[in-house]
């Protein structure tokens, strides 16, 4: 049953349509990993979700619509998948309200995932910038743009920063070991900035401030602050930013903060910075030398050029009817 489920995702692979990979056999790599995740929880749910929509339509019950929160994984798959088979004449819009590591390239459908009929119908994403990457990997997505709802405080961030007092925003990642790493480089930044510079933590939302400091214990330093302020409020008063694979960067840099990106050096640098933002609004940093040499610059920028706008699009009613109309 598992490997008949699997397949129907991959198998019916239209290869006509794709001449270079006729001779492909995926067989062997089907049933390895079925090998690997037979009963995982994560292959479960999409079979749970799939045969949902198949016992909904038994019933006949009456869908108009639906909105796939889309971030392209197995789940969101076995949905739109559930519906095409299910529901032929029903839309899926899939909304992507973040911005895209493009280093994750499953965020970023293929047009091979569309031939499979895997995707929604419509992909909706939050800024310009975001479209033209989709329609880049595949320009046979349909893809719009609507509002960015979760980010719609950043067209009110007022610029409350102090002359006296310098703050440094720490935005830690989900990963303990780029957390570990973070800290020690901003402990050894520390010494070599002015006495009136701030150093304010926010862990991410996973971690309390206890499990963080049991992870972490150098975040108990003297020198961090911890804070649960809310993100908008943050931003108002931050001078400079530190994090790492987060939305906070883009955020930050909307409202003309720049950022310091924790690079990685035994693997790859997530960001999900766009190409169009200037460069001297951000850099990632390997070397302590290389993150003084930034913040220390950072630290004496008077101005903010917000480019909100550019990265995201603004909340409205035309957008938003858009965006849930299925007529």
């Amino acid at each position: 049953f598992l490997y008949s489920f699997f397949a129907s995702f991959f198998l019916p692979l239209k290869i006509r349509k794709y001449p270079k990979f006729r001779e492909l056999n995926l067989k062997p790599l089907l049933l390895s990993e079925l090998k690997k995740n037979t009963a995982s929880p994560s292959l479960m749910r999409a079979i749970y979700r799939y045969r949902f929509i198949r016992r909904l339509s038994k019933e006949k019950v009456k869908i108009n619509g639906v909105i796939d929160w889309s971030e392209n994984n197995i789940n969101d798959r076995a949905m739109n998948l559930g519906f095409k088979n299910f529901y032929p004449g029903v839309l899926v819009h899939g909304y992507q309200g973040f911005p895209v590591l493009e280093q994750f390239a499953s965020l970023q459908p293929t047009c091979y995932e569309h031939a499979l009929g895997t995707i929604p119908d419509t992909l909706y994403v939050v800024s310009e910038f975001s479209k033209e990457r989709m329609l880049t990997v595949c320009n046979k997505l349909d893809v719009k743009v609507a509002p960015a709802f979760r980010f719609s405080h950043l067209f009110v961030i007022q610029d409350r920063r102090e002359e006296s007092t310098k703050i440094v925003l720490l935005a830690l990642p989900i990963v303990i070991d780029e957390v570990k790493s973070i800290v020690k480089a901003v402990i050894n930044l520390a010494t070599v900035l002015p006495k009136n510079v701030k150093f304010l933590l926010k862990s991410h939302p996973s971690y309390t401030k206890e499990k963080l400091e049991m992870e972490v214990p150098q975040v108990a330093d003297p020198i961090f602050e911890y804070t649960n302020k809310i993100m908008p409020i943050l931003l108002e008063s931050a001078s400079v930013v530190i994090s790492s694979a987060s939305s906070v960067a883009v955020e930050a840099i909307s409202v003309g903060i720049p950022v310091a990106i924790h690079g990685n050096r035994s693997g790859i640098s997530f960001y999900t910075i766009p190409s169009c933002v200037p460069e001297d609004m951000w850099s990632v940093f390997y070397t302590l030398e290389q993150l003084e040499n930034f913040v220390t610059d950072a630290l004496t920028k008077k101005e903010r050029n917000c480019i909100a706008e550019k990265l995201f699009q603004p909340v409205d009613k035309i957008g938003t009817k858009t965006l849930f109309n299925f007529s």
